[in-house]
């Protein structure tokens, strides 16, 4: 071969390796392009455009922070700017073009001016969860009513990304009573045919329960859960997934089905369904009736005639009255004891302060009443409610029974038939419950945690502080420690003859406690774990003191209240009726 043909054959592979670089790069930049979150700012408004999902996340402006918060099935680790009225620069003057997962960003934004505006921007990414997305046929989240349905349209898709159900012929409107007047508000969708969301048995009616009393979102799930690994009859099932109406996120919701008779919840024959509660009053509402001071409002089925009412509530008020003139020793067959037993045992667990006053249901099957299914237990494990220390891990809720509740488990406890079936039951139930405390809180917290970090983010100062303890880590531990010592309590009412095995939650750090008083601020360093006892803390004036509070919560101590972290406390003024 010549030297000219060499050089003519050189620059033909130089040409074509060039060539195929240019297209490799460009390619490259094409899919990166295709790959990239659209980061559009304009004056008021923000939005993320991810063309790989045709998905765009509206910007959410929180505490002088703008959140875009992304489903589990949506990342986004290129961020573009081609289409944005304002361009976003990082501190070093680059200009924005990764998202940085779970942190508050300092930036600054130009409009073109140069002029640079400070700007706080995070973006946070859910995981392992279904997503949701309502969209509203002409109306804003703020306009669906609690009585009315709004029509709407519904996607759902699983944590891959999967589409599993769409629809444009859904209905949704506002569900609750207390948990309605929270600024994070419940919902029931209804479907136009029956449909196993998340994988759940089929249902054209479903309820998205907020879960806004209970900052570790898992205490409904976790009650409904374990009613059904005890053996209750009718459990509920039930699944997280992340809420978007508009497109704007509305948080972390439980979806499940609400307490009903059908295909897919509660199967019966020639029965009903009531739920025991004190809201309301037969006056006001056709469906409820007394049995002596308690009120009971029937659930299904509905419509009723008068005829069937009456017949409900005399079948009710004959349980009540035997109930009452039951002997201690009488084998009481008109209840299903299996039931009851379960229901009480998971009320106990969880120290639901709503036990046999609201929220409590009762159903009639083949001639006898079972209680169940368990339902609402948000305020569990510790809530303060009413001035009543809940965090007082160590009485029966029969202790503390207020005049709305209903008596019969206290009725039933004193009967020794009964009371040997909930022995036994506590030997059977035992290691589920103990396996839930060491392994079911993790599992549910690994599996939620970064929604739940979301969900905290977006109404992080109207979320009513129920746990005492900032970090949502924390939180978690807790919830082991007060079922630890609630499945201690069980043991000794049970005549448990084993012993339970230890619990260390400590993770072995100090923290500081800190005492803030008129003059002085002083502290004390204690290990991780410990109780306080009332007479550790610092002595005070009486006659001008009612005793130690939170700071941050403004709550009054408790000794029930493990030391997970660093905490102050303030002594609290004697108030003019105290």
């Amino acid at each position: 071969m010549s030297k000219c043909n060499k050089h003519i054959l050189l620059f033909c592979i130089s040409s074509f390796c060039l060539i195929l670089a240019l297209c490799c790069f460009l390619k490259g930049s094409i899919t990166d392009l295709h790959a990239a979150a659209d980061l559009s700012i304009m004056p008021g408004n923000s939005s993320l455009y991810l063309k790989k999902y045709d998905l765009t996340i509206k910007g959410q402006d929180k505490d002088g922070i703008t959140y875009f918060f992304l489903p589990s099935y949506a990342d986004a680790e290129i961020i573009s700017q081609r289409t944005s009225e304002y361009k976003v620069y990082c501190m070093d003057d680059s200009l924005l073009s990764k998202p940085a997962y779970g942190v508050v960003q300092e930036v600054t934004v130009d409009p073109g001016d140069g002029n640079r505006i400070p700007w706080k921007i995070s973006f946070m990414h859910s995981a392992n969860l279904y997503t949701a997305n309502i969209e509203l046929n002409d109306a804003d989240v703020y306009s669906i009513d609690h009585d009315m349905y709004t029509p709407s349209s519904l996607s759902v898709y699983s944590p891959y990304g999967k589409m599993e159900y769409t629809s444009d012929s859904v209905l949704i409107k506002g569900r609750g009573n207390t948990t309605w007047d929270a600024v994070k508000q419940p919902y029931e969708i209804k479907l136009p045919d029956t449909f196993p969301l998340c994988g759940m048995d089929s249902s054209s009616k479903w309820v998205l329960l907020a879960n806004f009393f209970d900052d570790t979102k898992i205490l409904n799930k976790m009650a409904m859960d374990l009613s059904d690994s005890i053996g209750m009859e009718y459990a509920i099932q039930s699944d997280w997934i992340d809420l978007y109406i508009n497109g704007e996120y509305r948080g972390n919701y439980l979806l499940c089905k609400e307490p009903g008779i059908s295909k897919g919840r509660l199967r019966i024959n020639d029965g009903f369904l009531v739920e025991k509660d004190v809201r309301g009053s037969v006056e006001n509402d056709p469906n409820s009736f007394m049995s002596g001071d308690d009120l009971f409002r029937i659930k299904d089925p509905l419509p009723i005639s008068e005829n069937e009412k009456v017949e409900i509530s005399f079948y009710v008020k004959s349980i009540d009255t035997k109930l009452h003139n039951m002997s201690s020793s009488e084998q009481f067959t008109d209840i299903n004891s299996y039931s009851f037993t379960r229901r009480f045992m998971i009320d106990e667990f969880f120290n639901n302060p709503d036990s046999m006053q609201m929220s409590c249901y009762f159903y009639k099957h083949e001639g006898v009443l079972y209680a169940g299914p368990c339902w609402d237990y948000d305020l569990s494990c510790g809530k303060s409610l009413n001035g009543m220390d809940y965090y007082d891990h160590s009485k029966s809720i029969l202790d503390d029974l207020s005049k709305d509740s209903l008596d019969w488990d206290s009725l039933l406890m004193q009967n020794h038939p009964y009371k040997a079936d909930y022995d036994a039951l506590f030997t059977e139930a035992c290691p589920i419950l103990l396996d839930s405390i060491q392994n079911r809180v993790d599992t549910y917290a690994e599996k939620i945690s970064p929604s739940v970090e979301m969900d905290r983010a977006l109404w992080q100062n109207d979320e009513i502080p129920v746990r005492f303890y900032a970090s949502t880590s924390n939180k978690y531990r807790f919830i082991k420690y007060y079922l630890y010592e609630r499945l201690k309590l069980l043991a000794s009412e049970c005549d448990y003859g084993s012993d339970l095995p230890a619990m260390d939650l400590s993770d072995n750090t100090i923290h500081t406690v800190s005492f803030k008083t008129e003059s002085d601020l002083y502290s004390i360093e204690v290990s991780d774990g410990s109780l306080l006892s009332e007479a550790e803390l610092p002595p005070y004036d009486k006659t001008r003191y009612s005793g130690w509070m939170y700071i941050r919560e403004q709550k009054p101590f408790s000794p029930y209240l493990p030391v997970y972290e660093d905490i102050s406390l303030e002594l609290r003024p004697l108030q003019k009726d105290e």
